[in-house]
């Protein structure tokens, strides 16, 4: 009787936000998700400039100039609705919308693409993707304090914008996909830049152009969106959205599952009970993600190529993928995983225990203290994936203790280089171009995303080369070189890339979902999703 009562009161305190969320809204035209649940979600960071996910739910309420199509095979205007480049590729002119307004009723204009620009490129303001934008003609002078404005941005009229590079970038429109959320100038040109970025303005009056317009946030509990009337691609049809925030994966599930939320990640292991549930409909795409261990090269005990090489050979990568992934991942050699980027001389690194010893003898390895494994998966898939390696490696060895953290904690520990060995993800995205921050040797943080060090001359010269390349071949051997010098040298110990699986009830239709480096730089047509009634 015990345990019976002591399950009905965890029961009830679990369903109570639920309820309580539930209540407040009429189901029949609210959208409940839980969008920021799993690794491309970014719970409660809503600063589009400090967030590394989370990109599906910004997308609700603040725009961008260009976006993706969800099959990755274009990229088509948003607020933009057309644009030319010049023939060396160094001039883009964007021609913008001239039906756009933000929440507030204030009409967008090329100054809020100038002000969102130039706040990127602000030192004092700290945007995470900050180094994507210094290619921008003038962006040291205005950086170091020597210019009002970025000379390579110039507003010719309100609806027409031109940007000037130090060089040709082939992977412009790309980062403009991928990082470039415009915000308002009228509404923070009065904040300092050094205290915008943690501003609560992100979490309590945001304005932004999107489908969307902010409502409301209850702490920890869940966001409300209602539907922006004057969107510029017609109205949306539903009139409420909700983001819900879970301690787990799995509870966003069992939400799903009693039909308290519409909408969630879920993993590999939950696709064949979810798939026989009449009301849900799951779906699947590749995640554009590699999942990897990164090594923090400071550390003098990953100096020599041998030790980070054992690391390779002491893990069995193929048979975590067949038995823990169930086949739904594969393993991988490269933090690319477009083939067109991938040289034939890669390094398989096959499973070898026995190697990985030799190795590490030679390299005189005979560190006994654990080295902590940093990583933001809570997931239980990832739990047993952390258990595996950490079997593996302690069969040769190395021994590790896994330290599960939320993001936040994460990208801060992470980012300034404050870890010894990391299970973590990046998106290799659609343009290559997207790992520079993480990879090259500029990009050490704050500068960039590199935590780990990595310094590799090769790794750099690919990186600088492959985005100012137009030449689609030459491009693509830059960027093979960029992994055969990654892969050769062992800089990160590179393990699968798997397949991503979602779920959503069957009662929200014209539902466009497709896993995402970040969570979205696809156009997911937001505006036409909506509520069939009766289901």
């Amino acid at each position: 009787m015990r345990v019976t009562a002591a399950l009905v009161v965890v029961l009830v305190a679990l369903s109570l936000p639920a309820a309580i969320v539930n209540a407040q809204f009429d189901r029949s035209n609210t959208m409940i998700g839980a969008f920021d649940v799993g690794p491309g979600g970014g719970p409660q960071i809503f600063n589009p400039f400090q967030a590394t996910g989370g990109h599906m739910w910004l997308a609700k309420y603040f725009s961008r100039l260009v976006v993706y199509d969800v099959d990755f095979t274009r990229v088509y205007g948003d607020l933009a609705r057309d644009w030319t480049v010049s023939e060396d590729g160094r001039t883009w002119t964007f021609y913008l919308r001239d039906d756009v307004k933000w929440h507030d009723g204030e009409p967008f204009t090329a100054d809020d693409v100038r002000f969102t620009l130039e706040l990127i490129l602000t030192p004092e303001f700290g945007a995470i993707y900050g180094s994507q934008y210094t290619i921008i003609e003038g962006a040291e002078e205005f950086q170091a304090g020597e210019a009002s404005r970025v000379s390579g941005i110039e507003v010719v009229d309100d609806y027409t914008l031109r940007i000037r590079t130090k060089e040709a970038f082939a992977s412009f429109l790309d980062t403009l996909a991928w990082t470039l959320f415009i915000v308002p100038e009228h509404k923070l040109a009065g904040i300092p830049p050094a205290e915008l970025m943690q501003s609560d303005w992100w979490r309590t009056e945001p304005v932004g152009t999107g489908p969307f317009k902010w409502s409301r946030y209850v702490p920890d509990q869940y966001v409300e969106l209602v539907r922006n009337e004057e969107y510029y691609r017609g109205a949306p049809k539903i009139a409420r959205l909700i983001n819900r925030y879970f301690a787990d994966d799995a509870a966003a599930v069992l939400a799903l599952e009693s039909g308290d939320i519409d909408f969630t990640y879920i993993n590999a292991d939950e696709v064949a009970r979810l798939a026989n549930r009449p009301n849900i409909q799951v779906i699947e795409g590749p995640s554009q993600v590699t999942n990897y261990i990164a090594l923090n090269l400071r550390d003098p005990r990953f100096a020599d190529e041998r030790v980070r090489q054992a690391i390779y050979h002491a893990i069995d990568r193929h048979a975590i993928v067949e038995t823990l992934y169930q086949g739904a991942a594969e393993v991988v050699h490269s933090i690319f995983q477009n083939p067109i980027y991938l040289p034939d001389d890669l390094m398989e690194y096959e499973y070898d225990p026995e190697k990985a010893r030799r190795l590490l003898a030679e390299a005189g390895w005979n560190s006994s203290e654990p080295l902590e494994l940093l990583t933001y998966y809570t997931d239980p898939l990832s739990q047993d994936v952390l258990a595996a390696i950490q079997g593996y490696l302690a069969e040769v060895g190395i021994f590790v203790e896994p330290r599960v953290v939320d993001v936040p904690t994460y990208n801060a520990t992470f980012y300034r280089g404050d870890f010894t060995l990391s299970y973590r993800g990046l998106g290799s995205g659609p343009d290559p171009d997207t790992v520079r921050p993480t990879y090259h040797s500029a990009m050490v943080h704050p500068q960039g995303l590199n935590g780990p060090g990595y310094n590799s001359p090769a790794v750099d010269e690919g990186l600088d080369m492959g985005r100012t390349t137009f030449d689609q071949e030459k491009r693509r051997r830059w960027y093979q070189q960029v992994a055969r010098a990654q892969n050769h040298e062992a800089l990160d110990i590179y393990m699968w890339a798997s397949t991503r699986y979602a779920a959503l009830n069957k009662r929200i239709a014209n539902f466009v979902w497709t896993p995402a480096p970040a969570g979205s730089r696809y156009d997911d047509e937001a505006e036409k999703w909506e509520i069939v009634a009766g289901l």
